[in-house]
């Protein structure tokens, strides 16, 4: 089973550093790709051998996210989760059982066997006068134990002020409180991106310019990153925050010539460490790995000591467009360089890059595997290291295609639903060996010879039962 790859970041501490994750100092090969539809903006997560990501299913101005699940061993399409649209979906992250979505100020966990709803949690709406205030961007982060949730919305009481409030939830059952509320002035039109990042028991909070440290249900200590040298200055993205066993990281600045920053803090005093200046392009996203830290732009990326923040190397070859993924010692980047967008492998001891990839589509999320890696952008692909991909009949090419029935789109031919219209493919059954589409009433799989004989399935997770069980002992479902 491939390691799971639970949210942003690769962790709820969002270093970009995935335990297990691959190395390869070879090159790759696309065992399959399939094309999604947005949001691009949040990775998808890898939860039991099937890849989720939150695909849109109505366009703007109020467009509908849906959570569809890829097998990872072919592609195909396995689950479409109908219980789960939501209008506006801001993060999807697992706690390694149940998949956790921030949506329209509410908390959802969701059993993506049974396709049922887990629990809820909605105590980050505001009540207004109006009624729910649910315009609020969300976060979670999600441990075994634990689940940490966010919002900021606009203040009820004045369109000058945000809040921010924080849940700090029971993983099991979705029970538990309010952490706090947290007040900052408005800013601009739009609200302020919102990230959580958890470690070690303690969780910390990135908004607008301010940086805040929580344990349990208390606040240990806040630092206005607006304040810095009497500059005006804000966090400008929310994947700005990073944490790891010496400190936490955050990206901060203001556009035009105002000088941009990665500044680390004491975990649990929130006293600055130290502060270094990055390039005028500002950075994008940040990640630590074994006493570095990277912050990456659009322009390229910085390397910095972890304990004393002093530059260790540069690499600006390139445009680089998605979040960085770190594997032991190879830092993962999708990066448009001469007209083509390829996958790059550096050296996270020096920069240097070990080997590149093309992929014919912009990755703006690389997901490392034990054993392959996962990327997304326009399309989701699996890619595999050369040699095991011609092991296992990887192409290069998606699946033999065909056409939707309903919207005429292109589909793979082995998948159970179209992804464009999510119209049902077939009679849905599958072959238990190789997943090659059935007619019904065959004896054996006309593609590689399997036995189908009558066993009986789960009709909530399609898992095979002995037929003496008054419950499904994957999913819980009554029979």
């Amino acid at each position: 089973m491939p390691t799971q790859y639970p949210m942003a970041g690769g962790g709820p501490s969002r270093s970009a550093a995935v335990a297990g994750g691959i190395e390869a100092s070879g090159t790759f090969e696309t065992r399959w790709q399939v094309p999604v539809s947005g949001p691009g903006s949040e990775p998808p997560v890898v939860l039991d051998g099937v890849a989720y990501v939150l695909e849109q299913t109505d366009a703007a101005p109020d467009p509908v996210y849906e959570i569809v699940g890829y097998d990872l061993s072919d592609g195909r399409g396995v689950r479409r989760l109908d219980c789960a649209e939501f209008g506006a979906v801001y993060e999807l992250a697992t706690d390694g059982r149940l998949l956790v979505v921030a949506a329209d100020g509410v908390v959802t966990a969701i059993n993506p066997k049974a396709d049922q709803i887990a629990w809820r949690a909605d105590g980050l709406i505001w009540e207004t006068d109006d009624g729910p205030h649910e315009d609020s961007m969300a976060s979670v982060a999600p441990t075994s134990e634990t689940v940490y949730a966010a919002a900021t919305v606009e203040s009820a009481v004045s369109d000058e002020i945000m809040e921010t409030k924080i849940l700090r939830l029971n993983a099991g059952d979705g029970k538990g409180g309010g952490v706090g509320i947290y007040e900052q002035g408005a800013g601009g039109w739009n609200l302020p991106g919102t990230r959580l990042a958890v470690h070690d028991g303690l969780a910390f909070l990135l908004v607008d310019g301010v940086v805040v440290g929580l344990e349990s249900r208390d606040e240990m200590w806040r630092a206005s990153l607006a304040e810095l040298d009497g500059v005006d200055v804000y966090s400008p993205a929310a994947d700005g925050i990073a944490v790891g066993p010496q400190g936490v990281y955050v990206t901060l600045g203001h556009g035009g010539d105002f000088e941009k920053y990665v500044t680390a803090y004491d975990p649990v005093t929130g006293t600055e460490r130290w502060r270094t200046p990055i390039s005028q392009s500002g950075a994008k996203a940040v990640a630590v790995a074994d006493g570095t830290v990277l912050a990456v732009s659009s322009g390229g990326v910085l390397a910095l000591d972890a304990v004393d923040g002093d530059v260790l190397w540069e690499n600006y070859d390139g445009k680089h467009n998605s979040k960085p993924a770190i594997a032991g010692e190879t830092v993962y980047l999708g990066r448009t360089d001469g007209g083509s967008d390829v996958l790059v492998g550096l050296s996270l001891a020096d920069g240097t890059e070990e080997w590149r990839h093309e992929v014919g589509f912009r990755i703006g999320h690389v997901l490392p595997l034990q054993d392959s890696l996962v990327v997304r952008g326009g399309r989701l692909a699996r890619l595999e290291p050369a040699d095991a991909a011609r092991e296992s009949g990887g192409t290069g090419k998606p699946a033999t295609a065909t056409d939707c029935p309903d919207c005429g789109a292109s589909v793979d031919g082995s998948a159970e639903f179209c992804p464009d219209c999510g119209t049902e493919l077939g009679d849905g059954e599958t072959c238990p060996g190789c997943g090659s589409t059935l007619d019904g009433d065959e004896s054996f799989c006309p593609d590689c010879g399997t036995e189908l004989g009558d066993d009986e399935t789960c009709p909530g997770c399609g898992s095979t039962l002995d037929g003496d069980e008054s419950f499904c002992p994957d999913c819980g479902e009554e029979l």
